[in-house]
């Protein structure tokens, strides 16, 4: 993908790269005027633990919070022999996989100062394509659903 950048953090490499953000979310459009399906950033952080075993997606949602995803490697790459459990048109395979959450919610973000939410224990459907395209979806803390596609493929090669 065109736009992708890797920034040097310390001992870690971080991945800015374009992606989609998709947030579809009932209690948005019943308390607020804000449309239940929104788009969310387009660009989106990934990277890898020193170790290489978890990933890290850092996005912001349709509702201008911060949100980040971990997964295991390896959970990942389950997905990508043959379609046993997935999806056969895809080039992936559609899993589901256990992930931990993190959010910062928009006022957080606006005032420059709150604490950080923890969501442990989601379940994230997962599709690792052959070519690196990352295909996520879950529900987040809010009981949002979260639509999240991008390209690891710089940080997890095949």
């Amino acid at each position: 993908m065109s736009g992708d950048s890797l920034a040097d953090t310390g001992s870690e490499n971080v991945l800015v790269t374009p992606g989609d953000v998709t947030t579809i979310s009932g209690a948005a459009a019943e308390s607020t005027s804000r449309d239940a399906v929104t788009t969310g950033g387009d660009a989106i952080a990934v990277n890898l633990s020193p170790d290489g075993t978890v990933l890290n997606v850092a996005f912001i949602t349709g509702l201008s919070e911060a949100q980040i995803i971990q997964l295991k490697v390896a959970d990942l790459r389950d997905g990508r022999g043959p379609a046993q459990r997935g999806n056969e048109g895809s080039d992936g395979n559609v899993i589901i996989i256990a992930g931990d959450l993190t959010t910062v919610s928009a006022a957080a973000i606006a005032a420059d100062e709150g604490a950080a939410t923890s969501v442990t224990g989601i379940s994230v459907s997962a599709e690792l394509g052959d070519g690196g395209d990352l295909t996520l979806t879950f529900i987040d803390g809010n009981g949002d659903l979260q639509l999240i596609e991008t390209n690891v493929a710089q940080l997890l090669p095949g």
